[in-house]
């Protein structure tokens, strides 16, 4: 606020001062308009401190001078008054609301009409944001911007402001905006409205998609797709993904585009352009898929849904994806990005959606409620459950302003493809409830619906978690999660393969009941990703590794499957056992060829210095495995290395060291964030939870692939209460070795266990 205003409140507060106020306000909001233009950020303030005046002055007239009118005050947001506009009910539970509108002399005025499920193609439907549309523009979910709705004032956000001034539909037409067309305020009408979003936007002619203003960023992008879609859209209309290179710098793909690979300004440019905020909301997913046409707009430049959605998918399967990720990790501009996200949160979140519709996730209401016509009426609630868990962990990634969406945008999709053998209330919408229940109920209808433990393996560690007092077992679904580990490798995990026990969930209150066996407990633990990674102190593991005997548990070597476990055995089924080791030490060779320690002997060693006040615990460890044989890279084999690569003896090994070291650390790099390496009393290795300690029990579930950690509750009644930590992968009991025909010869009555691995009730509160 200009200092002459903010003087002119500070007065006395008489009819007088306010009106010199308003017209020094007046004279503000001219002057930067004809300087600095109606949409810049000064402007819009200095709009907005008008009206806080005007308010003020009508007030005034009404009820007399106020004294004593602080600046603060003025520009909160505004008093509820006679001029605000008062939402009316729905006539019915199928009715909503559309609007038509119109801008004059950058003020919007606005109607609302009210229609039915019966509406269809006579309305658009706006997807946007409600705050910032990009890092760094300022904006809030603030209800800061007049409109006036039948002549009535009603607030909305900058960015919807800035969408329907620029936007400016055609009279006549008809537009759905969720801010506008639904009363905010009214819980009870929010909730049914949410419900029926995923019918909104499929009846809609089409889904208007706002990106915010444009940049520089913007513009490049639109520029490089009219350049890469003619290209892009003919490889994936013929052949599919598949048709897609999967090479970034491919000299077939970039010779029919007519020029180079991307620059570095203009990777850039794409990680700006696909950070905006729209990408990551949680519910664009049904606003695009549900839609029978999308129009996607950023400032007045339109971009062509499908290839934006094609483009997108050539980033992921080229490899461009990966690369642009590291850009942004790294940029010197991080200041003004999001800091680097986790793995498995797709920084580039159109990605995400191009690849979901790929692999089958609804690309139109009809492809997938085929299917869903054909079911038996028993069938329903569990493939509707599954489905709606799918679609959960998948948006898991993405984000809201409310905490309940996470939830219920999934679920509004979920009821929309189901719509034809579900209605509404299948699945209930209630932001009247906490998010606490809102979870534990989802959690618990999916696990009672599915009849299977797989939620349990969404549970995130427990150092990751935001919302409180939810039980152990249901996932925190506002956090962004790392895959869990059953969906990592193409080879199938099975740990309760052969154990004749069926899976039986059930609920006593928020406690789970299921059967379970115990099959050990978790011993020492080793260093995690959240402390360290393996490339900046190899020494943690390395030491953790070289305190295995020899031979492994289950007869092969402790090498083997110390490398199968850094990586959760994601691996091709067709590498042998031999090629594993040989790649794994390979990795191990550059690996420590360029540590640090190594580094500091060799120039402790140059100079005039012993080096006797440094430690080197990796080097001592690789002296140490000439003695034990382990198979691991000696410190002469290491020297060896660098010195042939410094001298460029042998360029083609170290391409064949630098791809198998690439390999292992995309592998573990995936699977150690939020866990750490441990070892079992029974001698197993394994990766747990981060938050798992010594004493810890580790159990085989039915209905769950991978083991789960558990811990008991002290002090319980019952000696069978345990608080979930989260699931494992154990080295050599993965495909249900525990329980395998040559294993269990003795077996225990029919139970399909031996009598140290007794099946028994277990209580998850």
């Amino acid at each position: 606020m200009c200092d002459g205003l903010a003087d002119a409140l500070k007065a006395k507060g008489t009819s007088e001062s306010l009106e010199e106020a308003l017209k020094l306000a007046q004279a503000v909001v001219t002057g930067f308009t004809n300087h600095k233009g109606q949409n810049h950020p000064r402007t819009q303030q200095a709009v907005r401190d008008l009206d806080a005046i005007r308010r003020l002055c009508e007030s005034a007239k009404r009820q007399g001078a106020t004294p004593g009118v602080s600046v603060e005050h003025a520009t909160h947001a505004p008093r509820p008054s006679e001029s605000r506009y008062e939402y009316a009910s729905l006539p019915k539970p199928s009715a909503y609301r559309v609007l038509q509108y119109e801008v004059k002399d950058s003020v919007i005025h606005c109607s609302l009409s009210t229609v039915d499920e019966a509406s269809t193609d006579v309305y658009s439907a706006l997807s946007y944001t409600w705050a910032s549309a990009r890092p760094g523009d300022g904006l809030t979910a603030d209800l800061t911007c007049k409109i006036f709705c039948e002549g009535k004032e009603l607030y909305i956000t900058q960015n919807l402001f800035d969408a329907l001034s620029t936007l400016r539909i055609q009279p006549n037409t008809f537009l759905w905006v969720d801010a506008i067309c639904i009363n905010q305020n009214d819980l009870e009408e929010r909730s049914s409205q949410v419900a029926m979003m995923g019918s909104i936007y499929a009846r809609a002619r089409y889904t208007i998609v706002w990106l915010g203003k444009p940049d520089h960023c913007s513009e490049v992008v639109h520029g490089l797709l009219q350049k890469l879609a003619p290209t892009v859209d003919a490889l994936v209309s013929d052949q599919g993904a598949d048709g897609i290179p999967q090479d970034p710098v491919s000299s077939v793909f970039w010779t029919k585009t007519g020029r180079q690979p991307f620059t570095p300004s203009e990777q850039m440019a794409l990680v700006r352009f696909f950070d905006r905020y729209w990408f990551e909301r949680c519910w664009i997913v049904q606003e695009v898929v549900l839609a029978k046409g999308v129009f996607c707009v950023c400032g007045g430049v339109e971009f062509k849904w499908t290839s934006l959605c094609n483009f997108s998918l050539y980033l992921l399967r080229s490899g461009w994806l990966q690369r642009l990720s590291r850009v942004k990790a790294t940029s010197a501009a991080s200041t003004t990005l999001e800091a680097a996200p986790p793995v498995g949160h797709q920084p580039m979140r159109l990605t995400g959606l191009a690849l979901q519709c790929a692999q089958g996730l609804p690309v139109s209401s009809e492809e997938t409620l085929v299917p869903a016509f054909q079911l038996r009426p028993d069938e329903v609630k569990a493939v509707f459950y599954r489905v709606l868990q799918h679609i959960i962990q998948k948006s898991r990634t993405s984000n809201a302003t409310d905490p309940h969406d996470k939830v219920f945008a999934p679920a509004a999709l979920a009821l929309q493809l189901f719509s034809r053998v579900v209605d509404p209330g299948f699945f209930t919408i209630s932001y009247e409830e906490t998010v606490q229940e809102t979870y534990t109920r989802a959690a618990r209808l999916m696990v009672q619906n599915t009849q299977s433990l797989s939620l349990l393996t969404k549970v995130e560690d427990r150092s990751f978690r935001h919302i409180s007092g939810l039980p152990s077992w249901v996932p925190d679904f506002s956090v962004p999660f790392v895959q869990p580990l059953d969906l990592l490798s193409e080879i199938s995990f099975d740990c309760s393969a052969g154990l004749q026990t069926p899976c039986n969930p059930k609920f006593h209150q928020q406690t789970l009941e299921v059967q379970g066996v115990q099959v050990d407990t978790v011993g020492k633990t080793g260093p995690s990703r959240k402390e360290s990674t393996i490339e900046a102190c190899p020494s943690s593991w390395l030491d953790f590794f070289l305190h295995l005997d020899s031979q492994y548990v289950t007869g092969e070597s402790s090498l083997e499957a110390f490398a199968r476990t850094l990586i959760a055995d994601q691996r091709d089924d067709s590498m042998t056992g031999d090629e594993l080791v040989e790649a794994f030490y390979r990795y191990l060779l550059q690996l420590c060829a360029q540590s640090r320690e190594l580094e500091q002997r060799i120039a402790a060693a140059l100079s005039e210095s012993s080096g006797n006040e440094l430690t080197w615990p990796v080097l001592e460890a690789l002296e140490a495995t000439a003695e034990k044989g382990r198979g691991i890279p000696t410190l002469e084999e290491v020297l060896q290395y660098r010195f042939d690569v410094s001298a460029s003896k042998t360029k083609e090994a170290e391409l064949l060291v630098y791809n198998s070291k690439r390999s292992f650390e995309d592998a573990h790099y995936r699977v150690l964030l939020g866990r750490r390496l441990f070892r079992s009393e029974k001698g197993y290795i394994g990766l747990c939870p981060h938050s798992a300690r010594e004493g810890d029990t580790v159990w085989i579930m039915p209905g769950c692939v991978v083991p789960i950690v558990l811990r008991q509750i002290s002090g319980s009644a019952q000696g069978n209460v345990f608080e979930l930590i989260g699931h494992c992968y154990v080295h050599g009991i993965m495909y249900g070795e525990l329980f395998s025909a040559e294993r269990t010869k003795n077996l225990a009555g029919e139970s399909g266990v031996k009598d140290d691995l007794q099946v028994q009730s277990v209580f998850i509160e």
